[in-house]
C-alpha cells in the first residue's frame, strides 16, 4: 500500500466516521463524572477508624512477645557462661590426669623392660632365643593394650 492509497482510505474512513468534539455542556458533565470516580478512589472503604485499633494492638503484642523472648533466652548475670567454663576446665583436667596416669604406667613398663634387658645382657652364658624374645614382646604388648583400655 503506497501513501496515495493510504490517504484515500483515511479520507473515506473519516467521512464515514466523522470526528466530533463534545459541546461545552457535555464536556463539563464528563469531567465532573471522572472527578467523582477519582475522589471515590482516594478514600478506600476499609480505612475506617475501627480498623486502626487492632493494628496498634497487634504491633504492641509483637513488641512484647519479642521482648519476652529476648529476656528468656539471654543469660541474666553470666552464671551460665561461668558454669560452661568450669565444665570445660574440669574436662581438660580429667583428660590431663588420664594422660599423666597413662604416662606413669608406661614409664613403669619401660623400667621393667629395661630390668629384663639387663638380666638378659648380664647372663652371656645363656643367650636369649628369638622365641623367648618374641614372648616377652607379646607380653609387653598385651600389658600396654590393657593399660590403654583402662
Amino acid at each position: 500500500m503506497n501513501s496515495a492509497e493510504w490517504l484515500s482510505w483515511l479520507r473515506r474512513w473519516l467521512t464515514q466516521h466523522p470526528l466530533q468534539t463534545p459541546s461545552d455542556s457535555l464536556q463539563a458533565v464528563y469531567t465532573e463524572g471522572v472527578m467523582q470516580r477519582i475522589r471515590a478512589m482516594e478514600k478506600p472503604s476499609f480505612a475506617s477508624p475501627w480498623f486502626r485499633l487492632p493494628r496498634v494492638a497487634v504491633a504492641l503484642g509483637t513488641v512484647a512477645a519479642c521482648g519476652l523472648a529476648v529476656m528468656v533466652l539471654m543469660p541474666r548475670d553470666g552464671t551460665q557462661r561461668a558454669q560452661q567454663r568450669s565444665i570445660v576446665m574440669l574436662a581438660e583436667s580429667l583428660r590431663e590426669a588420664n594422660e599423666t596416669a597413662w604416662i606413669e604406667a608406661m614409664m613403669e613398663e619401660l623400667e621393667a623392660l629395661e630390668e629384663d634387658v639387663e638380666i638378659f645382657s648380664s647372663t652371656p652364658d645363656e643367650p636369649i632365643t628369638d622365641e623367648e624374645l618374641l614372648e616377652e614382646l607379646e607380653l609387653f604388648d598385651d600389658t600396654d593394650l590393657d593399660l590403654a583400655e583402662s
